[in-house]
């Protein structure tokens, strides 16, 4: 109902509520089904992903497994005397960079303990 040229004005906190709650379990659930889907890769696993021989370059840091094979930083699987095919979280916490590296390459799996 139209009262002197304004509409009444609704609640629409639960509306909004709903609609929140809604988004945020979409959310979690579709964080959860990326992280679900994400390939496994043992040590084994990883190390034939070397860079060399036509091979894809992954790299695992802090069990997370990364695709570098396009980055202009790695060169037939080195990068300044790191070879890809292995986890190399030691060595990137001590490199004269951080890890937000990282964040440009390719996530492509997890480091599993075994498969």
């Amino acid at each position: 109902m139209n009262v002197g040229g304004r509409q009444p004005q609704r609640d629409m906190s639960s509306k909004h509520s709903y609609k929140l709650a809604f988004l945020i379990i979409i959310s979690v659930e579709g964080v959860s089904s990326f992280l679900e889907k994400q390939q496994r890769f043992s040590i084994y696993d990883l190390s034939k992903f070397d860079g060399k021989n036509g091979n894809p370059a992954y790299i695992a840091y802090k069990g997370k497994v990364y695709d570098v094979t396009d980055s202009g930083q790695w060169t037939d699987g080195d990068h300044l005397g790191h070879e890809a095919g292995q986890d190399l979280t030691m060595a990137l916490d001590i490199a004269p960079h951080g890890d937000e590296v990282m964040k440009k390459v390719k996530l492509v799996g997890v480091l599993s303990e075994s498969r």
